[in-house]
């Protein structure tokens, strides 16, 4: 109990002062169990727990300082490096530029082929052979064509046979 009763004016303030210590004592003093010696326990750990929380903060402030200024160093640097880099990238820019207009008002005449008659990139093209469609296009339906015989005997005796009433009388 007297450990969350710390613990949870440590994460309020970040610090013990007075009222803290004495709102602790008031409570301890009223918990059975506790007497004078729980007093004092609670003093030394005040003072370690005040200790940590100085060094600790002068560990983020030294912290904070190195950060700052090694982020100023890098951003110094970073600008050196910028206007090192901007004149040559200037220039390279400026010759470009002043070439591509220079190519563009002197182009260069094209001599053409010298005998398309003769060169077989230049021939006309076959005329192309038909296409086979196929099972999967549109309205295409494979049809097989049977040819049509005569029944024979045979086959018309079956018939016949199997016919269950009497055809020979219409």
């Amino acid at each position: 109990m007297v450990i969350t009763a710390m613990a949870r004016l440590i994460k309020r303030n970040n610090k013990l002062d007075k009222n803290d210590l004495q709102a602790v004592s008031s409570a301890l003093s009223t918990t059975p169990g506790f007497g004078d010696e729980s007093l004092e326990y609670l003093s030394s750990l005040r003072f370690d727990m005040n200790r940590m929380l100085e060094l600790d903060d002068g560990e983020d402030f030294i912290s904070d300082l190195v950060e700052e200024t090694v982020s100023n160093a890098l951003s110094i640097i970073y600008d050196k490096y910028i206007e090192r880099q901007l004149l040559p990238y200037t220039i390279s820019q400026a010759k470009e530029a002043l070439l591509t207009i220079i190519d563009w008002r002197f182009l260069a005449c094209d001599l053409g082929e010298k005998d398309p008659s003769t060169d077989p990139t230049w021939q006309e093209d076959g005329e192309p052979s038909a296409a086979v469609p196929d099972c999967w296009a549109q309205g295409s339906v494979p049809k097989t064509i049977v040819k049509k015989r005569a029944p024979s005997v045979a086959s018309l005796k079956k018939i016949i046979e199997k016919a269950p009433c009497d055809i020979t009388h219409w």
